[in-house]
């Protein structure tokens, strides 16, 4: 019924809502209105995070730098390096991040070739460091003692992302009981 009306109307309509939180959980604690809930629930389509679809963003990144070059009328590409380093990064901002890190990219270079001094520093220069501070070897150390150590900061690093020993070994690629046993080796449990 409209506003002021005496007579209600007939439509169709269709709603779309989107949200990165679990509505369940907060339907569950009353943070969300389960009537709403299930008016809203009606074909769930949960799309991953981009880093966790990594297949998909070298085909991005190409679409994303070609529409950008088309747009200022100059051709440009990525090379191998500065590749590698794009389709390894995690993509907190998802799609959109991947979006303006290209246009950046072909806007702000000079010249054809898209490489690595192009890249922002954020994204080349801390895995660098990070890599070379987690993996410090002294000379009077063993490559086991090397290799322990490495695991043992592994471990600790996946303890802190994961809430159970089953999902670091899935996220590792091994057994739970794996993760047990060289959980206790290395005192972690």
């Amino acid at each position: 019924m409209r506003l002021g009306a005496t007579a209600g109307r007939r439509v169709d309509v269709r709603m779309l809502a989107a949200t990165h939180r679990d509505l369940e959980q907060m339907v569950a604690r009353g943070a969300f209105r389960h009537d709403l809930y299930y008016r809203l629930n009606v074909i769930p389509i949960a799309v991953p995070a981009l880093r966790e679809r990594r297949d998909c963003i070298v085909p991005l990144l190409r679409h994303y730098i070609d529409h950008f070059s088309a747009s200022i009328g100059t051709p440009k590409r990525l090379t191998r390096a500065a590749l590698d380093i794009l389709t390894h990064y995690s993509y907190p901002g998802n799609v959109r991040e991947l979006m303006n890190l290209c246009e950046r990219l072909v806007v702000m270079t000079d010249t054809e070739l898209i490489g690595l001094p192009d890249l922002p520093t954020e994204l080349t220069a801390p895995s660098q460091e990070e890599a070379l501070r987690r993996l410090q070897w002294h000379a009077d150390l063993t490559l086991q003692e090397v290799l322990d150590s490495a695991e043992r900061q592994l471990l600790e690093e996946a303890r802190g992302r994961f809430r159970t020993q089953a999902e670091i070994a899935e996220a590792l690629g091994v057994n739970q009981s794996t993760i047990a046993r060289k959980m206790r080796k290395y005192q972690l449990i």
